[in-house]
């Protein structure tokens, strides 16, 4: 029976989950939409794309 409330609980809440596109989306919108992930983190993933700079295909045919 334990096991059955879990699993209830657990599908209730991602029900209400909605999706965040983490190429657009600020550092308060990721750590508020991802379990697991903090304020810390999120700034890491919005910085990331910012490190690697523009894709090397695209500046091929500049």
């Amino acid at each position: 029976m334990k096991k059955l409330i879990v699993l209830l609980m657990f599908l209730s809440f991602s029900v209400f989950a909605e999706p965040v596109n983490i190429n657009k989306a600020s550092a308060d919108e990721i750590a508020a939409s991802l379990n697991g992930v903090g304020d810390k983190k999120a700034q890491e993933i919005v910085k990331y794309p910012e490190t690697l700079g523009a894709p090397c295909y695209l500046t091929k045919f500049r």
